[in-house]
């Protein structure tokens, strides 16, 4: 048997999905106002050329460009860690093993594939061993799901509504929380009628009237704990030009946006993120089997440990992100030109995630330490130039401070060594054994403790959930081409001017009907799955 051994360096990254088109329904805006955004705006709505939340072409393609910078990273570190027997044995180090897991939704698909792609471009199989799955329930431990029980088609047979996470609290506490986050939380500079005036500049009058008279600063919260409010119009507003701007759409989306004045729009969309999906129980219950997916990965005590280097790469939404901010007790600031409320308080500054960029966790297994960064792409420059740096950005997830007596809560550097090497570090306890994996666990169940439900359901993920050795040990897939569903759908939408509208939906349909029964078989039977 051949002997196995620790990895060196395990690796976790949890990655939000590209750049996209926008909605084409404005929500929560209040009563008795437009869902349709054209309709805020005098200026014509861009040209995606892609189905509404879908990546844009240049989104995957920047998406396979970090996938190659990823590759080439691991690649490193897998060379500087070769030993004496890889030399006798001739070879520069171990295969890096590459897990990557996605939720179901058509652009997180997509995104991982691209970043597949880019993989496959630096080294094929004798560099890495690679493999995908989609996993809903990890991303969504709150919805309901029907499960039939007895036996189909008798008088045994019912089907019955099961919850992988109970919801613990109520919509008077969750609204409550809300409310909390709300009235504590710095906002962007500026109120909301100055920056909708100011957009309403730019973009022209709509249908709907001037933004003035819509009360535009009145923020309501509803039963679910969401905002309600013109706040939505200005945040979809905001991630329209910048996403526009960043995919090149033709004609240009209002030309007239300066870069300076989309990226201050663009705090709103931050700020709005972290008031819904930050400190409160919805969220902390919604992530916490997240959380304990990504600690399961770092330990890796379940992957074939001959490799020395390892990494597992989710793919989901800057909400998941945001969440886990929240459950590991961590902030960070952006560089220019990306505006971030770097002049807060930590406890006050926001999780701002632009497409592209990553939650990065790094388990050094020899010394037990663990590292925390956040790393992002630069997409729009000041000078309005359209660009991606190969590599990504890094700068540290600073760690909040807990509540006085929490297990758990940590010192980490100084902010200016923390700035110098780009990472926070964790590390292990003082002559007790336990490594930086455990205390970063303690803090994540203390943070938890705090809110109803969310540590009762990352119990059930620790006891119930199969998930690591599922994915871990599965059947690994080795393909040279990947093409994903939303991309096919984009090859169709060019055919639109040469196929009539009613064929091209057929088609569009036809082709949404294999690939979701394949993934649906594949995640059924928990295979790995390529389109």
């Amino acid at each position: 048997m051949t002997k196995k051994r620790k990895a060196r360096r395990n690796h976790v990254f949890v990655f939000r999905h590209c750049v996209r088109s926008t909605e084409d329904v404005t929500s929560s805006v209040g009563t008795n106002r437009s869902t349709d955004p054209s309709d805020y705006i005098s200026a014509e709505l861009p040209e995606w050329g892609v189905p509404q939340m879908f990546c844009t072409s240049r989104g995957l393609r920047i998406m396979q460009s970090t996938g190659q910078f990823l590759a080439k990273l691991l690649i490193k570190e897998n060379e500087m860690s070769s030993d004496d027997d890889d030399e006798r044995n001739n070879r520069p180090g171990r295969k890096i093993r590459v897990r990557f897991v996605s939720d179901v939704v058509i652009r997180d698909a997509d995104t991982a594939f691209s970043m597949i792609r880019g993989f496959l471009d630096v080294g094929g199989a004798e560099l890495f061993d690679i493999d995908l799955r989609y996993d809903e329930q990890l991303f969504n431990p709150l919805m309901a799901r029907k499960i039939q029980s007895g036996l189909r088609g008798t008088n045994n047979a019912y089907n019955e509504t099961k919850y992988f996470c109970e919801k613990r609290y109520t919509s008077e506490i969750l609204r409550s929380e809300v409310e909390e986050r709300l009235a504590t939380l710095p906002r962007p500079f500026g109120e909301i009628a100055d920056n909708l005036k100011f957009l309403q500049r730019i973009t022209g009058v709509g249908r709907a009237g001037p933004f003035a008279s819509m009360n535009p600063n009145e923020i309501k919260i509803d039963d679910n704990g969401n905002i309600v409010g013109m706040v939505n119009v200005l945040a979809l507003f905001s991630q329209m030009l910048f996403y526009a701007r960043v995919s090149r759409t033709s004609p240009t989306f209002v030309p007239n946006a300066t870069v300076a004045s989309i990226y201050h729009m663009l705090q709103w969309a931050d700020w709005l993120q972290a008031v819904q999906y930050m400190d409160n129980s919805r969220a902390l219950t919604d992530v916490a089997p997240f959380a304990h997916s990504i600690i399961e990965a770092l330990r890796a005590n379940h992957m074939h440990e001959e490799s020395k280097v390892t990494a597992t790469i989710f793919v989901g939404h800057d909400s998941d992100i945001a969440r886990l901010a929240s459950a590991f007790g961590v902030r960070w600031d952006l560089s220019k030109p990306y505006h971030t409320n770097r002049n807060h308080s930590s406890a006050g500054k926001y999780a701002p995630a632009p497409p592209g960029s990553t939650m990065q966790f790094v388990h050094d297994v020899p010394s037990g330490k663990v590292e925390l960064a956040f790393r992002y792409p630069f997409l729009l420059l000041d000078s309005g130039k359209v660009f991606w740096k190969p590599d990504l950005q890094s700068t540290p997830m600073n760690l909040l401070p807990l509540s006085s007596g929490k297990r758990g809560d940590e010192k980490t550097s100084n902010e200016e060594e923390m700035g110098r090497i780009g990472h926070s570090i964790i590390e292990p306890y003082p002559g007790t054994g336990g490594g930086g994996i455990d205390r970063l666990e303690n803090r994540v169940l203390a943070i938890l403790s705090q809110y109803d439900g969310a540590s009762e359901c990352y119990d059930r993920a620790a006891l119930l959930t199969s998930w690591p050795e599922n994915v871990m040990n599965s059947e690994t897939s080795h393909v040279d081409t990947f093409v994903g569903l939303g991309e096919q759908i984009q090859m169709l939408f060019s055919m639109e001017k040469l196929v009539g509208g009613s064929i091209l939906l057929l088609l569009i349909l036809l082709l949404g009907k294999k690939c979701l029964n394949v993934e649906m078989s594949c995640r059924k039977q928990e295979l790995n799955c390529t389109r």
